[in-house]
């Protein structure tokens, strides 16, 4: 213990009696001198004499005894007792020692009262080791402590102490110095009932704040806390703190005019956070920051809004990971409230939806999310509609939007704005990339620009390359002329409505020409939005949508656009889902636009079959727009198409090679396709070839016309070769196709295998005239019955196996008849062969002009025919006469038929005369041609035997009849010794007529019986010429014999007398008789012998 001593007292161990004698002399003997203060009896074990000695001193009121140690000295609870009555009295001792003694708890109680009361001036009190309970220890020292406090401390710490209900305000006025911030915050402690506590201008510093804060720890009826005009610093500021943490009734607290700065004011501001009952907390005077202040100004803002909204406010600020969305819509907010949200929001990772619709947060609170938005990329949505948002806030929010990243929605509906923020908007979207929503309806925004806007937003949720692309196009670059957009990541960027703002943007815009969207999500609609884009006129050529989403509706949609568009080269739409529906849409318009030249749709579902036709329609659109027509045409008319005119013009180009074979895969659904006209084509001997190839198969064509195509000898080879298998060719145009003789011959040797090609046209090559006739003679048999082109080799090959030949259209497969050329070849081959034997030319109707060609054959008396057959050939008289000439001069044709040609009799009958002669001898032959003739020369016949030796039969003399039908010059007939029958004899008699110049007849050694001579007899009753007729050995009877005889005289006399003998010497008829009677003479010349009579008659 610490005493201020001012008299040394020297102890002496005495007997308690002395002790407490001697310590009252003392005492007394001391006061004459100076007060005594102290007094010490310290382990003097006392008695009761010696307490009571103690107790008077104290109730003296001249004791001036401030400390008083009794320790040790085994007092008990009722000497206890004794000392608080004595003190009652007392009003000078400060310090008692009690210390190591034995009063116990009752002792202990006693200090109570006498601690509590007014007049009290103990402020020390020492009960140490005296089996007291600490509680109650520490509670006497608080009693003692109050001593030390002004009255008013004091009163109100007693009130505080006694549970006084009615305290519900306690004020420490600054006049009280010796204020004890200690004793007031142990006796708060668990009070329930103040309400205000003021300890302002008390200088409490930190220590005794932190022992403030901690008694009010837990305290919920306190709602006024006034520690103003303080020296609490930052260090109390946190313990100060942590009572809001606990409180929820403290309204109020004063800190103004303390040492707290921006550390301190951070401490309320996070306890803030938590509590929500502090409205007001004043710190005015202190050294915080402005922004420090803010802060505090914020949470206390906070704690007057409804305990949703600050908690929303903490979320954010804790970045609770389970607050993502806050929604206020029509919550009465305002400017400030707005920035108490958004303030925490820049540094929240977890908030996605901010939805403050409807509150009127004007232009301060849009200011306050606009400062949110550069840092905050995690919001994705930001609902500012129905806020009295002006052009001011949203130009604000424009500058955010142009810094952020991450929102995606921002509503701004039904605010105050005008075209001239819509226009900072744009400028600000085309800077932002996560934009995609932007709604400004029901502002006062023109439509244009609304929709302007709406693009904008929607930009955002493309590729950010695509994004560029489409302001660098809406900004007219002129250097941007391929825009590649393909995913080869497997995010598939681009989706419909990608290609929706790339087709708005690509309006009007030329320098754009290919464009590549493969491997997106791309579906129909998007490939409708490119379809209204190609169809209104766009300058692309190329457009690749390989690997995306396209169906059926798509690929209909691009076939239709592309129908109007002539622009677009190229397309690819591979590994799509377009079926056969799409294909055929695609090759519907296909047959309309020229401008396609790379269409591909491959790993489709569209079948093989179809693939093909496009991928030919495509290649077509390659070529030429002529080979197109020419395809179109033949696929739309295939079964009705029988002409095809593709000469340079009618489409529009002439055909090379590669349009060659794309045709000619066509050309077989031509059914009836006849004339194909290529003139005027470039195509060389590729195309020459393909044609050639489907010559071989086709069997429709009749007539192609190559005029003018330079395809060579090597393609006229193909041509030729094409000819061989070719069999409905007719008509062949090769003018002017740069061939030479060679391939001339190749043609002439394929139309010994071709029966179809009639003409060929190869002038204007140079071709030699031999060439050209050889040609024309290949071609000519071509155009004749396929009879005569089989033989004609063999014809002029003299082949010995061609015995017959047969030319008759109804033997002809085409039922062709003999024409002049083909006849004339004929004849050609006829002229020199000598092997046919047997030629039917039945049914031909060559007419007069083909019989007299006929006739040169027969008359060359070289060829071995011996039957020829002409019926029906219309030859008429104008062409037996020919025949007949020939005949004469032929010597082995025996059976010439001419039925149905409109011949007359006479001519029948000459022809058959000379067909007779034909069976006869040549000399004899001769003899009858001129006794036909009537040749004057020839006046006497032999007939004995013909130059074959063969006896004279009947049929000679019906011969000779025709043969004499109009002679007048033959006198002398002899036919002696032959085979003459009664017909012959007949024969005869018919010759003998009235005009018959005959004048002997010599039939001896015949058979002629007596029915011959009988004819002869009734011959002669009209004949007046005949005067000698031998009859000698043919069995007639004598009596027709001497009616002869009798006829013959009378002739003999009637020509006597009419002096006609000049013409016949009867001397001479008499030796001629009796030299013929001689058998000597029958195989003498009848001529030579007539002819020496004539000169000589006496050599007779």
């Amino acid at each position: 213990h610490f005493f201020d001593f001012r008299l040394v007292y020297v102890f002496v161990v005495l007997p308690p009696s002395v002790v407490c004698m001697e310590m009252t002399d003392a005492y007394d003997y001391a006061q004459d001198f100076e007060p005594c203060t102290q007094l010490i009896l310290a382990g003097q074990d006392l008695d009761d004499t010696g307490l009571d000695s103690v107790l008077n001193l104290l109730k003296d009121e001249a004791c001036q005894i401030r400390s008083l140690d009794l320790s040790g000295n085994n007092l008990g609870a009722s000497a206890a007792k004794l000392l608080v009555g004595a003190l009652c009295s007392n009003s000078t001792l400060t310090e008692l020692n009690l210390s190591h003694n034995n009063i116990r708890d009752d002792g202990a109680e006693a200090f109570r009262g006498v601690l509590s009361s007014a007049n009290s001036t103990l402020t020390a009190l020492h009960l140490e080791n005296n089996g007291i309970p600490h509680w109650l220890v520490q509670k006497l020292l608080v009693l003692t402590l109050l001593n030390t406090q002004p009255p008013g401390t004091k009163d109100g710490v007693l009130r505080l102490l006694s549970r006084d209900t009615t305290l519900t305000q306690l004020v420490i006025h600054p006049s009280e110095k010796a204020f004890s911030c200690k004793l007031v915050a142990d006796a708060l402690r668990g009070n329930d009932s103040l309400l205000v506590l003021t300890l302002s201008g008390l200088g409490i510093e930190d220590s005794e704040a932190k022992g403030l804060a901690v008694a009010l720890q837990g305290n919920q009826s306190l709602t006024q806390l006034d520690l103003a005009d303080n020296a609490i610093s930052d260090g109390a500021a946190k313990p100060l703190a942590q009572i809001l943490l606990q409180t929820g009734s403290l309204a109020s607290i004063d800190l103004k005019n303390n040492q707290i700065h921006d550390v301190g004011c951070r401490s309320f501001v996070e306890a803030l956070r938590v509590n929500a009952s502090v409205k007001t907390l004043n710190i005015l005077g202190n050294p915080v920051t402005t922004l420090a202040a803010k802060a505090l100004d914020d949470a206390l803002v906070l704690n007057r809004q409804p305990a949703g909204f600050k908690q929303i406010v903490q979320q954010c600020e804790d970045n609770d990971s389970r607050l993502t969305s806050i929604t206020l819509r029509d919550h009465p907010l305002d400017g400030w409230l707005a920035r108490l949200i958004a303030r925490p929001i820049e540094l929240n990772t977890f908030v996605r939806e901010i939805d403050v619709s409807g509150c009127y947060i004007g232009d301060h609170g849009a200011e306050a999310f606009a400062r949110v938005l550069p840092i905050n990329q995690t919001l994705q949505l930001l609902a500012l509609a129905k806020n009295g948002i002006t052009r001011t806030g949203a130009m604000a929010l424009a500058d955010g939007i142009a810094q952020n990243l991450g929102l995606t929605d921002l509503n701004l509906a039904q605010n105050e704005l005008d075209d001239e923020t819509a226009s900072y908007l744009l400028r600000a979207l085309a800077l932002n990339c996560s934009l995609v929503e932007l709604n400004v309806e029901v502002c006062d925004i023109k439509e244009s620009l609304q929709d302007q806007l709406r693009d904008a937003a929607l930009l955002n949720r493309q590729p950010l390359s695509l994004k560029r692309a489409i302001l660098q196009v809406r900004s007219g670059s002129p250097g941007i002329t391929k825009l590649d957009f393909s995913s080869f990541d497997g995010l598939r960027y681009c989706t419909d409505e990608s290609v929706k703002l790339l087709c708005h943007a690509l309006q009007g815009n030329s320098a754009v020409t290919a464009i590549s969207l493969a491997n997106n999500n791309i579906s129909d609609p998007g490939v409708t939005f490119l379809a209204g884009f190609l169809r209104s006129g766009s300058h692309l050529r190329e457009l690749t949508l390989s690997a995306n989403s396209v169906g059926d509706r798509g690929a209909e949609a691009l076939a239709l656009a592309l129908k109007f568009n002539e622009s677009l080269l190229a397309l690819s739409m591979d590994d799509n889902n377009v079926s056969d529906v799409g294909g055929q849409a695609f090759l519907e318009t296909l047959s309309s636009n020229d401008a396609l030249q790379q269409l591909s749709l491959q790993r489709n579902r569209i079948s093989s079959g179809v693939l093909f036709d496009l991928e030919k329609m495509v290649a077509l659109n390659r070529t030429s727009r002529a080979l197109k027509r020419a395809v179109l045409l033949i696929r739309q008319e295939g079964t009705a198409l029988q002409t095809l005119d593709l000469q340079l013009g009618s489409f529009g180009g002439p055909l090379n090679n590669d349009a060659m074979q794309l045709l000619t895969p066509e050309l077989p659904t031509a059914l009836v396709l006849e004339s194909l006209d290529l003139s005027g084509s470039v195509f060389g001997e590729v195309g020459t070839k393909v044609l050639a190839d489907w010559l071989r198969s086709n069997c429709t064509l009749k007539i192609l016309s190559v005029n003018g195509v330079p395809m060579g000898s090597a393609g006229c080879s193909h041509i030729a070769a094409a000819l061989s298998e070719n069999a409905t060719l007719r008509e062949l145009n090769l003018r002017s196709t740069d061939i030479n003789e060679q391939a001339v011959d190749e043609i002439v040797t394929a139309l010994f295998d071709n029966d179809s090609l009639q003409y060929c046209d190869v002038s204007q090559n140079g071709i030699s005239e031999a060439g050209i006739f050889l040609l024309e003679n290949a071609l000519t048999l071509n155009r004749e019955p396929i009879a005569l082109k089989r033989a004609f080799p063999s014809l002029l090959g003299n082949n010995t196996r061609l015995r017959e030949l047969k030319i008759t259209p109804g033997e002809d497969p085409r039922g062709r008849t003999l024409t002049g050329p083909g006849l004339v070849l004929l004849v050609k081959g006829l002229l020199d062969n000598t092997c046919i034997v047997s030629l039917d030319l039945t049914g031909n109707r060559f007419g007069p002009e083909g019989a007299q060609l006929l006739a040169t054959v027969i008359m060359t008396n070289r060829s071995p025919l011996e039957e020829v057959f002409l019926d029906h050939n219309e030859i008429l008289d104008d062409g037996i006469q020919p025949l007949l000439a020939a005949l004469r001069e032929n010597d082995t044709i025996t059976r010439l038929t001419v039925s149905e040609n409109k011949i007359s009799s006479l001519m029948l009958s000459e022809l058959e005369f000379e067909l007779t002669l034909n069976k006869q001898p040549r000399a004899l032959k001769l003899y009858f041609h001129k006794i036909n003739q009537n040749d004057p020369a020839v006046t006497s016949l032999d007939l004995c035997r013909d130059l074959k030796g063969r006896l004279a039969q009947d049929e000679t003399l019906k011969i000779l009849e025709k043969a004499m039908a109009h002679n007048t010059n033959v006198r002398s007939l002899h036919v002696a010794g032959g085979r003459i029958t009664t017909r012959g004899a007949e024969i005869l008699a018919a010759m003998i007529h009235s005009r018959s110049p005959l004048r002997e007849i010599e039939l001896m050694g015949n058979s002629i019986g007596t029915a011959g001579a009988r004819a002869l007899a009734k011959a002669l009753k009209t004949n007046h010429t005949l005067c000698y007729l031998g009859l000698d050995g043919n069995g007639a009877t004598d009596d027709v014999v001497e009616e002869i005889r009798a006829m013959l005289m009378v002739n003999s006399h009637q020509l006597s007398s009419r002096s006609e003998a000049h013409d016949f010497n009867l001397v001479n008829n008499s030796v001629l008789a009796d030299a013929l009677r001689d058998r000597r003479f029958y195989s003498t010349n009848t001529r030579a012998v007539l002819a020496s009579l004539k000169s000589d008659p006496a050599s007779s």
